[in-house]
């Protein structure tokens, strides 16, 4: 199988599998970043403004529409008329990386590859959020694109197939929360000024951790031979078994300096492998990154 055919299979069934994950969440909104945002939205800004909520009352002003008037307490006031505030609502927005570098298409112990893994768990968390009304959007060096409503996940999905395979290095120009799904086989400085800087600006976020089983702890033995799929030379063991110890290390050391990046950020690390079901790692993404809508979506 050719590497596109594997690439649309994996979207393709990533996107049956995002479907049945956001269809259980009835409906979420993602936690505001700290700093205020002027975007409308499902967000509470503790401010008057567009929403649904009631904030205050006050006195009537020259420009305020009749139907704003609560007649019923302006009737029992001796302030005359009085009208009803509603709560100013903002959108955070969720923005993306998905690593779609060729290590992410590794599958050998795990019932799927990592990519696709994280494809299903990023685009899950995605559809349900832009149900909701929360605009979504893939990282990019450029600008990015915002989407929201039904169908988010299929046009993310479709943004997927030509996004870089260079982490994302400009800070976001907007309030957003920030999802990172990658096996983080690369090097972290890439991406720690832009975590930083969103971490700055008060913004959210998780770095998804996907990695097959094989790759958790080193299971070869005797005479191998390794591949670098991205294009690194070829490596000869004659006794693997003799690397154990120290390959475990290097691999612990790695997902270690992953999550003090995340606590840096006042970030979240979610490690998961592809043999555990998605739910428990969809659980735990909106369980940091959301918080369920009244009444559902």
């Amino acid at each position: 199988m050719s590497a596109e055919t594997e690439l649309e299979a994996d979207i393709a069934a990533a996107l049956q599998e995002a479907e049945r994950l956001a269809a259980s969440v009835p409906g979420l909104a993602l936690k505001p970043p700290r700093p205020s945002s002027e975007r409308a939205g499902v967000h509470r800004a503790r401010r008057a403004g567009a929403g649904y909520d009631f904030w205050q009352h006050r006195p009537y002003a020259a420009g305020d529409a009749p139907t704003s008037i609560d007649w019923r307490r302006s009737a029992k006031s001796d302030a005359g008329l009085l009208v009803r505030d509603r709560e100013r609502e903002t959108a955070a927005g969720l923005a993306a990386w998905i690593d779609p570098s060729a290590s992410m298409a590794y599958r050998d112990r795990g019932p799927v590859s990592k990519r696709r893994r994280a494809l299903e768990l990023a685009l899950a968390f995605a559809e349900a959020a832009a149900r909701s009304g929360e605009p979504v959007s893939l990282l990019a060096n450029g600008p990015a694109r915002r989407i929201s409503g039904r169908g988010a996940a299929a046009e993310l999905a479709g943004e997927f197939r030509t996004q870089k395979d260079t982490p994302p290095a400009r800070p976001l120009p907007g309030a957003a929360t920030v999802l990172i799904a990658s096996d983080f086989f690369f090097d972290r400085t890439q991406i720690e000024p832009f975590v930083l800087a969103c971490a700055e600006r008060g913004l959210a976020g998780v770095f998804l951790a996907v990695n097959d089983p094989s790759e958790t702890a080193l299971g070869l033995s005797g005479r191998v031979e390794i591949e670098d799929v991205e294009g690194g030379p070829r490596l000869k063991l004659e006794a693997a078994n003799a690397l154990k110890s120290a390959y475990d290390a290097a691999f612990e050391e790695n997902l270690k300096g992953v999550a003090d990046l995340a606590a840096r950020a006042g970030w979240r690390l979610i490690a998961t492998r592809t043999d555990e079901p998605a739910e428990a790692a969809f659980r735990e993404l909106t369980a940091h990154l959301a918080a369920p809508l009244r009444g559902g979506a």
